[in-house]
């Protein structure tokens, strides 16, 4: 298990620049951060066994359900968000928003989150197809 562990880490580090992407100093940005390049590394990973592995998909499926539940997928998304919506009210205290802008401020953050998250689920109906209802 540790080897995979390693392994894992080590094709982070390479492929999707975990370490060098961001030279965030806060512990949430930073969870935050190394969450979404697990997840990006676990949605490669299931690609190429779906692509290469003769097992089968429920084997598949058991395989990579196993190693998504070692990851708070959800506590990473929701930290993430908290961090994109407390932008405007960090930026009125600092006296860099202009008087009567935060609501306005809040509001387009809210609309590129939630455009960020729309396009998210198209690209994963792209990338693993449901099943047609019969």
């Amino acid at each position: 298990r540790r080897w995979l562990i390693e392994t894992c880490f080590r094709a982070q580090k390479q492929y999707f620049k975990l370490g060098s992407e961001t030279y965030a100093r806060d512990y949430d940005n930073l969870i935050s951060f190394v969450s979404v390049a697990s997840i990006r590394f676990i949605m490669m990973e299931f690609w190429r066994r779906y692509e290469e592995d003769e097992r089968s998909l429920g084997a598949l499926f058991r395989c990579t359900k196993e190693q998504i539940q070692d990851i708070p997928y959800q506590a990473a998304i929701d930290s993430l968000m908290r961090y994109f919506i407390s932008i405007p009210k960090i930026l009125e205290e600092a006296g860099l928003l202009k008087k009567g802008c935060l609501v306005k401020a809040e509001q387009i953050i809210n609309d590129l989150l939630g455009s960020w998250f729309n396009g998210i689920c198209n690209f994963l109906k792209q990338v693993i197809p449901l099943p047609q209802a019969r």
